[in-house]
């Protein structure tokens, strides 16, 4: 999913139709492939956004308040900048392949399960007529019918 994004970003396309949690072309669909797909929008929406130059972002004021040789680090700028500054991914961590091996070499794939779980435990289907029901219910008997006949 990636990569494909890549062209339509590089292309400055403005609207760009993407399904996440598919494989091979459609045919199917898994939680966990959304999820990571998700976690790659996320990222492209943080790659993406506008930089801003304000006095705030350039910390004029907090460089104005430092003593020569003073550290940037402990200012209350700083401090509060960092919070949200930086993109914080759902999947990934910022540990080394030692120490993730060491640890078990959790992948992302089985790594889906902590994002997953609490996702879909409050999940909430939607309300549907109940002839809706019936009729959807008879249609997915009737394919995989012919499917598997």
């Amino acid at each position: 999913m990636g990569f494909s994004l890549w062209a339509s970003v590089m292309t400055n396309s403005h609207l760009i139709n993407h399904a996440t949690g598919w494989l091979e072309g459609g045919l199917a669909a898994r939680f966990m492939k959304a999820i990571i797909d998700a976690e790659t929008l996320r990222a492209w929406a943080a790659i993406l956004r506008p930089i801003s130059f304000t006095d705030d972002d350039l910390a004029v004021e907090a460089i104005m308040d430092m003593p020569p040789g003073g550290l940037f680090f402990g200012s209350p700028h700083t401090r509060s900048y960092s919070e949200n500054t930086f993109w914080r991914p759902l999947l990934a961590d910022w540990f080394n392949f030692g120490f993730r091996r060491g640890v078990g070499a959790v992948d992302a794939a089985a790594g889906t399960a902590d994002v997953l779980a609490p996702t879909l435990s409050s999940a909430k289907s939607p309300a549907l007529a109940p002839a809706i029901d019936e009729a959807n219910g008879a249609y997915m008997m009737a394919c995989k019918e012919k499917v598997f006949a």
